[in-house]
């Protein structure tokens, strides 16, 4: 498995290898020996969602401690563009954030460590995504952040006004400089 770093700091992208014939192809997406020569998480759920419009906006997510997650995600059908935030104070990218593309084509895997917010922009109908976790899910801990705030900077390949968004993710908060989200990480 080749890791290719971002410009956030623990944030990386990974294609697998697709052994193709004239059936199709075979590609091993996960392998736990592989990750424990990275990372020693080990992931205890996976999640998948569909899309079924484009310009869907969910996110920017992200759990708090004691059940912050980190992801390996990927899209299986369709494409998206997916933001990272960094939120980890103690990060030389405190605050950053990088779009990634991710789409059945390029068959790119992206890894979120905990500490980073997520969301992702659906780019085709019927987009499906898939990610791994290393938490639960815990609706105490789970939090989010605005992508309208404007001091972040994060634009977007759409026009703001034809995001469509959940009624939860269009009421949250921007970040306010007294947010300590993960101030030991």
């Amino acid at each position: 498995m080749e890791l290719n770093n971002t410009s956030i700091n623990g944030v990386f992208t990974y294609v697998p290898k697709k052994f193709l014939d004239n059936r199709g192809y075979f590609a091993e997406i996960y392998n736990k020996n592989n990750f424990l020569k990275i990372t020693e998480k080990e992931f205890v759920q996976d999640n998948q969602s569909l899309s079924v419009e484009k310009n869907i906006f969910r996110g920017l997510h992200f759990q708090i401690e004691p059940y912050a997650q980190d992801k390996l995600i990927w899209v299986t059908k369709g494409k998206v563009i997916d933001v990272v935030l960094d939120l980890r104070e103690k990060s030389k990218t405190f605050l950053q954030h990088e779009l990634f593309e991710l789409s059945e084509d390029n068959f790119s895997r992206l890894w979120v460590p905990k500490g980073c917010a997520n969301g992702v922009l659906i780019m085709k109908e019927n987009t499906i995504l898939n990610y791994k976790v290393t938490n639960f899910y815990s609706p105490e801990c789970e939090r989010g952040i605005s992508i309208f705030d404007k001091k972040l900077k994060i634009i977007l390949p759409i026009k703001s006004e034809k995001l469509i968004l959940s009624d939860k993710d269009s009421k949250l908060d921007v970040y306010k400089e007294n947010d300590k989200f993960f101030t030991n990480l």
